[in-house]
């Protein structure tokens, strides 16, 4: 019996730790259907690489020489809408975490995260999903309920069952996770998921859960 392969998936790092650049190298050749194209150690030296270059995912450190990862999420964004970002970060970076977000970035990955978790952010990314690792999530979600209440904006009326579906996402469960808990289908999660961002003018998962945290339409435990 034949095995359906993985189509291959591209991927860039923009790192300045060559040591840190190696260890992802052998990562993605640990990962068969990943393939490293491009490498470098700033943001400019990643968009003269990325040209005429055709990359899924680029894995951003966040600061960095020359060109950081914010200004260089901006032109990667600007220039290769397709391309999705996971930003590389440490507990450190608090501060550049919501200007990562503004970016469009579609998942946080702490630097020390562990090869399952690499291949997990892969993986999900890839598909059109968002992904954060749980301990930055918990960081993200503290820093935006514990900022200054902004004006309550002018929000939509949503369904019970999309609220539902809301507040699992702001707990950091995917898709199917969320079908388990509520006992529907993917396609039904992803439907009030779509309406969600329709109503919130939001264009991926993380900006969603952001909007929802920011304006206190979700809340969550604050232990």
């Amino acid at each position: 019996m034949s095995t359906i392969r993985k189509q291959e998936i591209t991927i860039a790092i923009a790192d300045d730790h060559e040591l840190f650049r190696l260890g992802m190298r052998h990562l993605f050749a640990y990962i068969s259907y990943t393939k490293l194209l491009v490498e470098a150690s700033n943001g400019q030296e990643l968009l003269e690489k990325l040209s005429g270059k055709s990359v899924d995912i680029v894995f951003m450190d966040i600061q960095m020489p020359v060109m950081n990862g914010i200004e260089a999420s901006i032109q990667v964004k600007k220039r290769f809408p397709q391309t999705k970002i996971i930003a590389l970060t440490s507990f450190s970076d608090e501060n550049y975490i919501s200007s990562m977000l503004s970016c469009g970035a579609n998942g946080f990955m702490l630097k020390s995260a562990s090869i399952s978790e690499v291949k997990m952010a892969v993986d999900t990314v890839s598909k059109g999903n968002s992904f954060f690792s749980q301990e930055l999530f918990a960081t993200i979600s503290k820093m935006l309920q514990t900022k200054e209440k902004p004006p309550t904006p002018k929000f939509p009326d949503i369904s019970i069952r999309e609220r539902e579906v809301l507040k699992l996402l702001c707990r950091g469960q995917d898709t199917q996770e969320i079908a388990n808990q509520l006992f529907i289908s993917p396609r039904t999660v992803e439907k009030h998921k779509a309406n969600l961002m329709a109503k919130t003018n939001t264009q991926t998962t993380l900006q969603l859960v952001v909007f929802a945290l920011r304006q206190r339409i979700v809340s969550l435990p604050t232990t």
